[in-house]
């Protein structure tokens, strides 16, 4: 692990906490990974013919169902239907 590289995330996060109190918007860090990396395979499924199936395990899904649940819960939309 390279812990310089840690010990500078850490320091830039402690000097610019409103920054992430603006991106974040009250969302835990977990919330926020979910929702970038299912924006990310949003953008994936409109704009490449690559399979859903291997799309949801780029974005670190185990399944087909919890893919399609935790898209849907977000876009209202299932991943076909985009």
């Amino acid at each position: 692990m390279n812990f310089d590289c840690l010990n500078k995330m850490i320091k830039y996060i402690e000097d610019n906490p409103h920054i992430f109190y603006y991106v974040f918007n009250n969302m835990t860090i977990n919330e926020y990974i979910k929702k970038r990396r299912l924006s990310k395979a949003f953008e994936e499924i409109r704009n490449t013919d690559c399979k859903i199936i291997d799309i949801a395990f780029k974005y670190q899904y185990n399944s087909a169902v919890s893919f399609n649940r935790a898209f849907k819960k977000l876009f209202g939309i299932t991943p076909t239907e985009c």
